[in-house]
């Protein structure tokens, strides 16, 4: 078995391009992680969000780990979107954002930055992008 297979606990903390009532909240996660060959990690992870979102409780994640750095891509089972308030609203049988991790590995854990890439069409009909990020950290669960 690698040395990072395992459970994982961690959370991940909204960044400030997130509007005041969500910027700088965290979410506690659990990730069970498989390492395959050539450092290739697939797994599920469960956050505070998932229990409202899908009725497995899981997310998906593929990604690959060399030496101590970690990158990996977080998929919903749909597409979800979250208010100003916080309100869930579940768009079934679209597929979910990706959100992208990386880190590195340091004193017994993980942390890094998530991001995540929208595509949108505005009123005008121009096409625009918009990155938001925040950072994440895990370590051993028991």
């Amino acid at each position: 078995m690698h040395k990072f297979a395992g459970k994982w606990v961690g959370q991940y903390t909204y960044g400030p391009s997130y509007q005041e009532d969500v910027r700088g909240k965290s979410v506690a996660f659990t990730l069970e992680m498989e390492v395959g060959k050539f450092g290739a990690v697939t797994g599920r992870i469960a956050d505070g969000y998932i229990d409202i979102l899908v009725a497995e409780n899981w997310a998906t994640i593929r990604g690959r780990i060399r030496g101590k750095a970690i990158q990996f891509v977080k998929v919903y089972r749909n597409l979800w979107t979250m208010s100003e308030h916080e309100k869930i609203r579940v768009h079934s049988g679209h597929p979910s954002h990706e959100v992208h991790y990386s880190g590195e590995f340091q004193d017994e854990e993980f942390t890094g930055e998530w991001k995540i890439l929208s595509v949108f069409v505005s009123e005008d009909g121009s096409v625009e992008e918009r990155v938001d990020r925040g950072s994440w950290r895990m370590g051993r669960g028991t």
